[in-house]
């Protein structure tokens, strides 16, 4: 039941009580019969309306209880879906934290080789290099020392 059908319960047994009170009031006063008979009226009338006032707060009574259940069960419900989604996100975050992991695991092993490469690369060439010097260096001290024979065995040096 919604709130406002709760209020209209009570305004109901409030009617219910004021209605019995005015009812009871007009009996007394316009009646035509004897006080006897009003009197046995009157007890009628309220144990009537006293059936009527619990008869409507048992029926306030349970529609309170019903509603109170179904909001603990919609609660408990909602609780769990967010537990479920909390789980959900959760995992995605590790999922996604895991790849990327992954990613910079990779690209830093690729640099690393790249890395690698380029210092084998820069050995080879310090080795040729190293190479051709000794090379250029021996021409030249051939071509020296055979300038040297060549300027000492000459007859007007």
């Amino acid at each position: 039941m919604s709130s406002n059908n709760d209020n209209s319960g009570g305004a109901f047994l409030v009617g219910v009580l004021v209605g019995g009170a005015m009812g009871a009031l007009a009996a007394l006063l316009l009646a035509p019969q004897r006080g006897e008979d009003t009197r046995t009226f009157i007890a009628e009338k309220s144990v009537d309306y006293a059936n009527a006032v619990k008869s409507k707060t048992s029926e306030v009574a349970e529609a309170v209880k019903q509603n109170a259940t179904e909001f603990g069960d919609k609660a408990t419900e909602t609780v769990e879906q967010l537990k479920a989604k909390g789980t959900e996100v959760a995992s995605s975050v590790a999922d996604k934290a895991s790849d990327a992991v992954s990613t910079v695991k990779e690209q830093a092993t690729n640099a690393l080789n790249k890395g690698k490469a380029l210092v084998e690369s820069g050995t080879a060439a310090a080795q040729e290099a190293i190479a051709a010097g000794r090379e250029a260096a021996h021409d030249a001290k051939a071509h020296l020392k055979s300038e040297v024979a060549e300027a000492t065995s000459e007859p007007g040096a």
